[in-house]
Parts: C-alpha cells; structure tokens; sequence
C-alpha cells in the first residue's frame, strides 16, 4: 500500500519507484553487465579459454535474453511483479555467486546462463514497463532518470578492476552476487504495478476514479481489471511500420553494444594501452551516458523524440569507427564521447518512441519481443569480435563493420518510423 501521505502534494510516488528501479539497475543490471570485460582476461589466462569461447556465453545470454524477455513481459502485463522480480534477482545474485566457484567451461555456461535468466526476469525491462504506466507527460525524462542511474555503475569500473587485481576474479564475482542479493532484493518491494491501482494517475495528475466497462459507470473500487489502458494489442503492434523499422535500426545497435561490453578493454589492451587506461575509458565512455539520458530525457518530452534517435545513431557510428583506430588516448576518448553520448541516447528513446507508439496496455510483452527479434545482432556482436580478433589479431574489422552499418543501415530506418494513428 503507498503512504497517505506521498498521495499529497510532497512526493508523487512514481519518483520513489523511479529511484528504487534505478538502484537496481546499478547493483542487479550495470555491475554484472561492465564487470564482465574486466573479467576477460583473468579468464583467459587461468582457464586457456579462447576469447571465441568466452564470448560464446555472452552470446547465449543475449539468446536468453530475448527468449525471457518477451515472457517476463506477459507475466508483468498479466500478472505484475512481485513474483518474477525478487525471483530474477535472487536467480542472478545466486548465478555470480555460482560463477565464482567455476572450473570448467561447461559450468562457465550453466552457471552464466542461469544468472542471466534471472537478471532479465528481475530487471530493467520490468522496471521500465512499470515506469511507463508511472508516466506520461514526463514519460522520457523518468525513463531517462532510470538509465541514468545505471551509468552511475560506470564510476565503480575503477573499483571493481582493481578488486580484480588485489584480491582476484572469485572474490570479485562472489561479491558482485552478494550485492545483488543485498540491495536488489530489498529495493524490489517499493515497486507498484501503476498508479491507478492505488487511486492516482501517470504524473500525479488528477486523482483517479476508476469506472467498471461492465456496470455502465457504476463504481467499483480500483480493480486491475477494470482499468481502461491505452494502446495496441500485440497482434496490432506487430504489423505497424514503424514497430519493423526500429527492430531493424537496432539489430547494429545491439551488435555494437555487444561488442563494446565484452571487447572494449581487450581490444585497447591489445593497442597498448595498460589495464587501468582501458577500464578508464570503459569508464568515460559509460559516464557520458549520464548527461546524455538526463538531457535526453528533459529534452525528449518537448521536442520530436525521432529526430533526437537518428542523431543518436548517427554518434554511435561515429563512435565505432573511432574506436577501430584508437591506437592512442586521444581516439579512445573521441569513441568514448560520440558512443556514449549515443549510446545513452538511442537505448532511451527506443523505450519512450516504443511506449508513445505502441502505448502502455501491452507494453512489457511488446518491449519484450523488440529485443527477441533485435537477437540477431545482440548474438552475433560478441561472437563475430571475438572470432575476428582471433583470426586478424586485433578488433579493427569488426568494428569497422558495426560503423558501417549503423551508418547505412539503422540511421535511415529509424529516421522512417512514423506514429500508428490508431494509438489512443
């Protein structure tokens, strides 16, 4: 039940969930996520393992990813939250604490795998299908607010590779999970479903009173049943223009940000740059993220949110093809502005353009099967890095090739998606 006294004029509850959902985002979705390319090499050289290798659970976890997402989706529109999000974070806390204990390959899968399921079960995209019920008139800048708060995890980069260093890979990860279950968990219990469950409206607008469609107008308590949410089936979503083109646009989206959370520090390792230089730069680039949402988020509630995501793509290629010739400082950090200027921006209109064209009635089971058929590139990002650099000794074509792509292929097709007019 929430407080009588947030439904006042202090505090609109909605930013308290806001906030929650962005703690866990840092301990439950970024520090497991900008861990891993710190983890690579200590991997690698312990166990023997191939970056091919390695990178191939990254790639399932993407598989898993967009298998679980769109089913995470259908239990949050149906069913809510308050099972499947301290489930999924439990699942991930206990998967990290797992990895720390690993000896084998096979087990580097299974135990990666099931942390996965869980942290897609319990995380950010069931935080934001909250949050868009949450909001609507400040739908891009809570959105904005919630990612922000994961790229405050950029700052702990640092940290978490130096615990690498002095205390070793298994103590590191052993920590990481006892973090999730610590604070994820906890944070999990402010969350609500939406405001009209507990008589408010998105924004804290006028309070609601809740109408029954079969009582012709007669009250009847603020039953979920009973409310009347806007926007398209998922039959409907699927056959918009629009709903095509940004899975498309966003196929090389995921194939560069594959490339980037795994490949980002071994790649400039492999240029000469020391493993403190390369976390600096992962950190760079993830911290400009921060003012990129925040501006992002303000700014995309007054002007064309489309036109904002092209630029977007626009960086992240710039970016990319930075990042094939940082042979030197000065590169690394012009890959680190345009990519995560890009990077925040683009992950955050898509959830805002997906919500204000699709609408919020079946947001989760929608946004869910946007990232399933994006699974091409998400796969094969990781993989294809890792079996190029394998191959040619260095990373420089694969990134030239996810350049190229977000230039020729996913800027003009998000620059074509145009607002379904039967969205109410």
């Amino acid at each position: 039940m929430i407080p009588v006294r947030l439904r006042g004029h202090q505090v609109f509850y909605g930013w308290w969930i806001v906030l929650a959902s962005s703690i866990m985002t840092i301990v439950a979705i970024a520090i497991p996520t900008l861990s891993m390319t710190l983890f690579l090499n200590p991997l690698r050289n312990q166990f023997g393992w191939s970056r091919f290798a390695i990178s191939g659970a990254i790639s399932l976890r993407q598989i898993e990813g967009g298998i679980t997402s769109p089913i995470a989706g259908w239990i949050f529109d149906n069913y809510g939250h308050r099972i499947i999000v301290p489930v999924g974070l439990a699942m991930a806390g206990i998967g990290f604490i797992a990895l720390s204990r690993m000896q084998t390959l096979w087990q580097f899968y299974l135990f990666f795998a099931f942390m996965a399921i869980g942290s897609t079960m319990g995380g950010v995209n069931i935080y934001q299908a909250i949050i868009v019920n949450w909001f609507k008139q400040k739908r891009s800048l809570a959105l904005g607010l919630l990612l922000t708060g994961g790229s405050v995890a950029a700052f702990l980069v640092p940290v978490i590779a130096l615990l690498v260093d002095k205390l070793g890979w298994r103590a590191t990860m052993f920590g990481v999970g006892l973090i999730i279950l610590g604070i994820g968990i906890p944070m999990s219990l402010l969350l609500r479903r939406r405001p009209q469950d507990h008589g408010l409206q998105p924004d804290g607008l006028e309070p609601f009173r809740p109408t029954s469609l079969t009582d012709q107008g007669t009250s009847t308590g603020p039953s979920q049943n009973d409310l009347v949410v806007p926007g398209l089936t998922v039959a409907e979503a699927l056959v918009t223009y629009s709903f095509w083109c940004m899975v498309i646009a966003n196929v090389f989206n995921s194939l560069s940000s594959g490339m980037v959370f795994l490949h980002l520090a071994p790649a400039l390792e492999l240029n000469g740059f020391s493993t403190s230089s390369a976390a600096s730069v992962v950190t760079i680039w993830f911290a400009l993220t921060i003012p990129s949402r925040l501006i992002l988020g303000w700014i995309g509630d007054k002007w064309a949110k489309k036109r904002l995501a092209v630029a977007c793509y626009f960086l992240l290629s710039l970016g990319m093809f930075c990042l094939a010739f940082s042979t030197n400082y000065l590169m690394a950090m012009a890959f680190a502005l345009f990519f995560g200027f890009g990077h925040g921006g683009i992950v955050l209109l898509n959830w805002a353009l997906m919500a204000d064209y699709m609408g919020p009635y079946r947001y989760g089971t929608i946004s869910g099967l946007f990232r399933i058929l994006s699974l091409v590139g998400g796969i094969s990002g990781p993989v294809l890095a890792g079996a190029l650099a394998d191959k040619y000794g260095d990373y420089k074509i694969a990134f030239l090739i996810v350049a190229v792509g977000l230039l020729v292929v996913s800027t003009p097709a998000m620059a074509a998606i145009r607002k379904p007019v039967h969205v109410n």
